[in-house]
């Protein structure tokens, strides 16, 4: 039972490069730079190109952070 619930929280979700920018809200270019320039680790399953939303998220939430910081404050 243990071993079940190790393995289900390391389950990756993983999308197209248009999956990933419908969850993000953003063109599927985005994204594709993302990849380009590292932020993004690119996985291919065949010809496929696949994200890790798990990383989109954590790249979200490190650039809202970096936005916030430098927003002025009212």
């Amino acid at each position: 039972m243990r071993q079940a619930a190790v393995t289900a929280s390391r389950v990756r979700r993983w999308a197209t490069l248009q999956e990933a920018a419908e969850y993000v809200c953003c063109h599927p270019k985005t994204i594709s730079r993302r990849l380009s320039d590292g932020t993004l680790n690119r996985y291919r399953m065949g010809r496929r190109i696949l994200v890790d939303l798990d990383e989109l998220d954590a790249v979200m939430e490190l650039s809202a952070s970096h936005l916030a910081q430098y927003r002025p404050r009212r």
